[in-house]
């Protein structure tokens, strides 16, 4: 194949692609023409890709009528699997259900009382036909014959799927096959295939991370005519690499900080970021002198926040809390590869089920998730995360991961994972089922040769 298409859509996609050296690498393979759809290009990456070509921008009545689709469809197949029971419940339940549901984790659109009824009527079977058929065919009257000049003398089209609630995965699946283009998915992310949103429109093609995430594609999704491969992550390169980083915290104030002579705990915050300060204090108050003796007492603390964090954390009043915690949130703290330097040399990474769980176990630093935290007022905590989410499921058996109940249990397994020799752990479960450790530009590479 000559030429290829690949479309971004979202921010976190040039971070996975572009930034990674992914798509630097397709293009030496492939004449690949770059896209994007109303999203701002960074200057470094515009520099490097001077070709990347601006989508048209579909209406925005059909873009509202294809995020309306999502919502329903949320409601409709909610039962598939919890994480999306969970989701439905929080945004379309009556009260008496969003506060049956209240999840520790999962933040409820901010929907009107009607909007939520609507969204409820929509599901029934023969609403939901005709809104599907509506859809369409705004598409087909103004979208179809616009994107063919566009994707003219595209023989295939690369579409990374970032699994939110909204217009754009759907309809350019739906355009690119409508104009006879095989369309290949993108897997971006370790839950994109297990939460969230649905996939309506069917590519020809995914890629996944591993098969884990291919049974996804069947059983969450009820998609049985594409083609799935599993061809690993494009972000993990740098813990597959012989070359040993250093890792360094960046401050907000523009300090680097080197840990490479220091022994450190990695907090990790995850997107919502609602618990962050509550696994911080938890961290740094389990440090009693009584326990210091028992590990370091030079251990340092970093915390990460997620970088597209939800939730606002007040750092200046947490370092004052804390004064002797690093915090990672400056500058050069989401250039690409850098926190993967922490996460290898870290001693521990303490998180709530943020994609920082599989990167550690990836690079076989040990694993501590608390699943006593959590807002009071949560039904839904994380022993049920545990257990239930799909992408959840088998984390438990991994030797290398804890998930203590109490903060007695915390404060064991704490002490535990520190003084442990790694050589000493036993065997771990095969990671690959979660990601599959490869080269991703190879595995994509000769899955294009192979198929198209």
């Amino acid at each position: 194949m000559s030429k290829a298409g690949i479309v971004f859509y979202a921010p976190s996609q040039l971070n996975s692609f572009a930034k990674s050296n992914v798509l630097k690498k397709l293009k030496e393979n492939y004449d690949l023409r770059i896209f994007s759809t109303r999203i701002p290009i960074a200057d470094s990456l515009e520099k490097d890709y001077r070709e990347i070509v601006e989508l048209i921008t579909i209406p925005e009545m059909v873009r509202k009528v294809s995020g309306f689709v999502q919502m329903v469809s949320l409601w409709r197949f909610r039962d598939r699997s919890m994480n999306h029971l969970v989701r439905a419940m929080a945004s379309f339940g009556t009260k008496k259900e969003q506060d049956s549901w209240k999840c520790v984790v999962v933040s409820e659109m901010k929907i009107s009382y009607w909007k939520r009824l609507t969204v409820r009527f929509a599901s029934l079977t023969l609403v939901f036909v005709c809104l599907r058929l509506l859809e369409r065919l705004l598409l087909e009257f103004f979208a179809a014959k616009k994107f063919k000049l566009y994707f003219k003398g595209v023989r295939a089209l690369l579409l990374p799927f970032s699994g939110h609630i909204g217009a754009d995965f759907g309809n350019l699946v739906w355009v690119a096959r409508r104009l006879s283009i095989p369309v290949i998915g993108l897997q971006e992310n370790w839950d994109n295939l297990a939460t969230k949103t649905f996939i309506l429109e069917e590519p020809d093609y995914f890629l996944v991370w591993g098969d884990q995430s291919a049974g996804h594609i069947r059983s969450v999704h009820r998609l049985f005519d594409v083609k799935v491969s599993v061809v690993g992550s494009p972000r993990f390169s740098p813990y597959f690499q012989d070359r040993r980083a250093i890792p360094a915290v960046s401050t907000e104030s523009g300090k680097r900080v080197d840990l490479r002579d220091r022994q450190f705990i990695l907090v990790a915050g995850t997107g919502d970021g609602i618990d962050d300060v509550m696994l911080v204090r938890l961290v740094a108050n389990a440090f009693s002198p009584k326990v210091r003796k028992r590990i370091s007492a030079n251990l340092t603390i970093v915390y990460r926040p997620h970088p597209m964090t939800r939730t606002a954390v007040d750092y200046t009043t947490l370092l004052h809390e804390f004064p002797s915690m690093l915090i990672d949130a400056g500058p050069e703290s989401r250039s690409f590869g850098h926190h993967n330097a922490l996460v290898k040399s870290a001693a521990l990474v303490i998180n709530h089920f943020s994609t920082l769980t599989v990167e550690s176990l990836l690079c076989g630093t040990p694993v501590m998730v608390p699943l006593f935290l959590g807002r009071s007022e949560a039904r839904y905590r994380y022993e049920h995360i545990l257990n239930e989410w799909h992408h959840m499921m088998g984390v438990g058996l991994i030797s290398r991961i804890k998930t203590p109940r109490t903060p007695e249990e915390f404060t064991e397994h704490l002490i535990e994972a520190l003084q442990e020799d790694a050589s000493e752990v036993g065997p771990d479960i095969n990671l690959d089922w979660i990601c599959k450790k490869s080269d991703y530009v190879e595995e994509v590479s000769r899955f294009i040769n192979l198929n198209l």
